[in-house]
């Protein structure tokens, strides 16, 4: 396995390589956590999430911390409470799905990358048909769609940057 980690990257020794695994791993898994906090701390507590917080007993040590950032819900734009999350979502999942896929030989590849707009876009449009329950939104869509280019540009950009 080590051997295959000196081929992919620049680096030539295990601290080099340990710190591209950690940018990979920050620019995949940051974005992912600010969506999820946004949703914690700033949407409404009717979601199902806050219903299985509740199952699990989280509720009440969150509903702590919600009343004092509910308080900046009407300081804050809508868009980054209701439709930045999604964008931030699809961000990661299509750097994770392009950073795994893009240099694989594995007629797989096509599939997982045509999974990006599947996904990402496939819900918003499924909630437009009513086929699913939800609110369609045309802003949603743009969000997804930019995070979804971004998070494919980022690592294919990366991935470059990586290249012997």
């Amino acid at each position: 396995m080590t051997s295959t980690v000196f081929q992919k990257y620049t680096c030539r020794n295990v601290a080099c390589a340990t710190r591209f695994n950690f940018k990979k791993t920050l620019l995949a898994g940051l974005p992912l956590f600010l969506g999820g906090l946004i949703y914690l701390l700033f949407r409404p507590g009717s979601l199902r999430i806050f219903m299985w917080l509740d199952l699990a007993g989280l509720r009440e040590p969150l509903e702590l911390l919600r009343v004092h950032t509910l308080q900046l819900v009407p300081l804050m734009p809508e868009w980054s409470i209701y439709s930045l999350p999604n964008g931030l979502w699809a961000f990661s999942y299509a750097f994770i799905i392009t950073a795994t896929w893009w240099k694989q030989p594995s007629r797989l590849k096509q599939i997982w990358l045509l999974s990006l707009p599947a996904v990402g876009l496939g819900y918003e449009l499924l909630q437009f048909a009513g086929a699913i329950p939800g609110t369609f939104c045309y802003q949603d869509l743009l969000f997804c769609t930019a995070g979804i280019a971004a998070g494919f540009a980022a690592a294919i950009n990366l991935e470059r940057r990586l290249q012997v």
